[in-house]
């Protein structure tokens, strides 16, 4: 199991689709293997909101200021004031699901290997 979601982890890190400027959405994606014997669990997951939000993708919706009279970014160098914005949505890059998919028939056979191997 434990090579299995190391199989899909490095997948999912490597086949994305989404812009990676800093390397920290890959780097979010994490494995874990939980249990022993007959029931065991393994995950790929990722923790960081906005990778979540790449994976899945979001509406459009309008942003405005929680703390603040006006939200502020920059934009071409010069800072941009407004009231709300606008933000069109994001697509989702269901990345992990997507490597999974392509992991599945070898992790099929490994673990039709390892049942041959046990006599079942």
């Amino acid at each position: 199991m434990a090579i299995s979601m190391r199989d899909v982890q490095e997948r999912a890190r490597s086949d994305h689709k989404f812009i990676s400027r800093t390397g920290q959405a890959e780097e979010s994606i994490h494995k874990s293997v939980i249990g022993n014997g007959e029931h065991v669990v393994g995950t790929v997951y990722t923790a960081l909101p906005h990778a979540v939000f790449q994976h899945e993708g979001t509406l459009a919706h309008i942003i405005v200021p929680r703390y603040k009279k006006v939200l502020r970014w920059t934009d071409g160098g010069a800072f941009v004031f407004a009231k709300r914005s606008h933000v069109r949505g994001i697509k989702g890059d269901p990345y992990i699901d997507r490597a999974f998919e392509r992991e599945k028939p070898a992790i099929v056979s490994r673990f039709k290997k390892v049942m041959q191997g046990l006599g079942r």
